[in-house]
């Protein structure tokens, strides 16, 4: 949501040490497989840098809905993210089901929120990028969001969370020193946006209708919540951290999980 507010400038989880585990696993730069084990309980955390040294790398892995959506693509540079995020999603899915990848089967809810069709599957997953990240959030049985975005400055970050944020988090970013704040406003939007995500009912709730921590003095959380105040129990919120300039986070039904980070290649 970020890039649509700010236009074409822009494309497009250290755990909590209180709510997560951390360890950190590089992968081959040729295979996804084998997956790692996911266990319950367990979120799975990929930072993807490397982009297709041709598309024909993935082409062949989409469906002929996927290629559709492809060639929307205005601009070249977003046609061809476009092509290898999904099809590097298609291969990660792929070897933690031990299956072909292009005969993953994807869905949506009405508002978009993305799904694999496959009969009592557990898995559940998300997907962000921004710049030259990618990273993308897979779970057993619960809903989850990832959310990721190239730090840069951006002249009317005020107008845009007073339009945008709670009067709280505009509270909360302007106690800051002048030159945090930006950073603050960062850690911000993609909180909230993680957990939009997670929710899946996309831009109908009402961005301001919810406050979410933005200090790094304090864990990433939900604080409140003006339709439902039990939601703020519902869910788990983490700051990421995925490369310099970037700030990240993830969103999660539920508490007591825990984290593993794998970087690809």
């Amino acid at each position: 949501m970020l890039k649509t507010l700010l236009g074409p400038k822009t494309d497009s989880l250290d755990g909590e040490k209180n709510v997560a585990m951390y360890s950190q696993d590089v992968c081959s730069p040729s295979s996804f497989r084998p997956a790692p084990k996911l266990m319950d309980g367990q979120i799975h955390i990929w930072t993807i840098s490397q982009r297709p040294r041709t598309l024909s790398d993935y082409t062949f892995l989409l469906s002929s809905d996927e290629m559709k959506r492809a060639t929307r693509m205005r601009l070249p540079h977003l046609f061809e993210r476009f092509v290898a995020d999904h099809g590097l999603l298609r291969l990660l899915l792929s070897a933690y089901l031990e299956t072909d990848p292009r005969l993953l089967q994807f869905g949506t809810n009405k508002y978009g929120k993305p799904r694999l069709l496959i009969p009592a599957c557990r898995l559940r997953f998300n997907m962000s990028h921004s710049g030259d990240i990618t990273m993308i959030a897979i779970c057993l049985d619960a809903e989850i969001g990832i959310d990721v975005e190239a730090i840069r400055p951006i002249i009317e970050w005020e107008e845009i969370a007073a339009s945008h944020f709670s009067l709280r988090e505009s509270a909360s970013i302007h106690a800051e020193e002048a030159s945090a704040q930006i950073d603050a406003f960062y850690r911000c939007w993609t909180r909230k946006e993680a957990l939009i995500k997670a929710i899946g009912t996309g831009l109908s709730i009402s961005l301001d209708s919810f406050s979410v921590s933005t200090s790094l003095k304090e864990p990433a959380a939900l604080l409140h919540c003006t339709w439902d105040a039990e939601e703020v129990s519902r869910w788990s919120l983490m700051h990421l951290d995925p490369a310099d300039n970037y700030v990240g986070a993830l969103a999660i039904r539920g508490a007591a999980w825990t984290t593993r980070h794998f970087t690809w290649p």
